[in-house]
């Protein structure tokens, strides 16, 4: 699989909560790395809680990655 850390997409930024670090990801999930020995990050929460039309009608879906984005990793392929 070929793609930029979540933790380095622009717009994202990463903040402590606790004895972790985290970030919410661009599709609205929440990770958290322990700050003590943490090596990378876990998915800790999600945006949609049940499976259900609703949820996804109100979820908020991220923006597709430019074409020089993906032309960009079609290189480093």
């Amino acid at each position: 699989m070929v793609q930029l850390p979540a933790a380095t997409t622009v717009g994202v930024d990463i903040f402590e909560e606790g004895d972790y670090l985290a970030f919410i990801d661009r599709w609205g999930s929440k990770l958290h790395m322990p700050k003590q020995g943490g090596l990378y990050f876990d998915w800790v929460d999600f945006p949609i809680k049940e499976p259900t039309m609703s949820a996804l009608d109100n979820y908020h879906w991220p923006v597709p990655d430019s074409v020089e984005l993906n032309a960009q990793l079609g290189r480093q392929a």
